[in-house]
């Protein structure tokens, strides 16, 4: 805390704290390597200033400034947020938004009614509503209903969602131990620009016994990891980890 004092301490000051401190909430929720944190506080003004402009201002890009910011309210400020502006506008816009918070925060049951209610009408064959509705059964653990959404939209949807669909029916499927057409759907999602479906393919070839395979597959996990962006491999971490441990 003694080096944000001192940083806030000055106008310039308040500046370079206000982006230290930005900064290191970045690299927690995006759970950036060690290093970083390294870099950010102990090289004073320019190790934020760094990884400021090479991770945070690259998110603000991809969203607008609004959007990166939301990423840092609390979850139950966004959901109170999303009901008082659904409450003022019942638009389909606005009851998608709150379903998309009540499921992140686990309210389930509520994301489940509000997409319900969303997913008819001139919005029953929405891709994104219907995509973000199968989500919902999925995590409800009604995997017949996703799999009814899923496979309706794999024959309309457009390219951004044919692989996470894809992604998420192949887990269902692989619930029934359907391993061999599950294999098919994560080949066929490789091209989405995530390694999550990588990740499902090898540990679908662990479960199918074709270890060579599997071996081939997160080789390529590996290769991937070294070669990614700080960024990239921050938020891929999960399935680069998950990757490194099928096969001990």
């Amino acid at each position: 805390m003694g080096i944000l004092q001192n940083f806030f301490s000055s106008p310039l000051g308040f500046i370079a704290g206000a982006i230290t401190l930005i900064s290191l909430i970045h690299a927690v929720t995006r759970r950036a390597d060690i290093y970083w944190f390294f870099i950010i506080l102990f090289i004073p003004y320019l190790g934020a200033f760094f990884y400021f402009v090479s991770n945070v201002l690259p998110d603000m890009r991809r969203a607008n400034v609004g959007a990166a910011l939301e990423g840092f309210k609390p979850t139950g400020m966004k959901v109170r947020d999303l009901e008082k502006q659904l409450e003022d506008v019942d638009t389909a816009q606005n009851r998608v938004a709150l379903a998309i918070a009540y499921r992140d925060s686990g309210q389930l049951e509520k994301a489940e009614s509000l997409l319900e209610k969303t997913h008819q009408g001139i919005y029953r064959n929405d891709p994104h509503i219907t995509y973000d509705f199968a989500t919902v059964k999925f995590a409800l653990g009604k995997y017949s209903d996703a799999e009814v959404l899923l496979r309706e939209l794999l024959g309309n949807a457009p390219e951004e969602l044919r692989g996470v669909s894809r992604v998420l029916l192949g887990r269902i499927l692989e619930s029934r131990q359907e391993y061999a057409e599950a294999e098919t759907l994560y080949r066929a999602a490789l091209g989405i620009s995530n390694e999550e479906p990588r990740y499902r393919l090898a540990a679908n070839l662990v479960a199918q016994e074709k270890l060579e395979e599997a071996q081939s597959v997160i080789k390529e996990l590996e290769r991937n990891q070294k070669r990614a962006t700080p960024q990239y491999r921050a938020q891929q971490r999960q399935w680069f980890e998950a990757a490194s441990k099928l096969l001990k």
